[in-house]
């Protein structure tokens, strides 16, 4: 066993005594259940608009990107018009 192995065993065991112990104050004990329940919501709402907050700083703090000019499709065009007019200059001269 490597070390990534070791350590997702160690949090696949640690997840599992988490939801026991969870499950066990919730359902078994009349005195605690209330406060687990506010204390999972509490960090469901402090981990949502966490996030959000975090998104949102991350998005004013972040500075736009420069906007890239077309030149090479001026060149391009350019070109085209180029030749064309070479195209028709010797057609005149035929």
């Amino acid at each position: 066993m490597d070390r990534g192995q070791g350590i997702g065993l160690g949090v696949l065991i640690a997840c599992i005594l988490v939801i026991v112990g969870y499950l066990y104050t919730l359902f078994f004990s009349p005195e605690t259940w209330i406060y687990v329940q506010k204390i999972v919501i509490t960090i469901i709402v402090l981990g949502v608009f966490g996030l959000g907050g975090w998104l949102g700083w991350i998005m004013f703090t972040t500075k736009p990107p420069e906007p890239i000019e077309p030149i090479e499709f001026e060149e391009e065009e350019e070109k085209k018009e180029e030749e064309e007019k070479e195209k028709e200059e010797e057609k005149k001269e035929e």
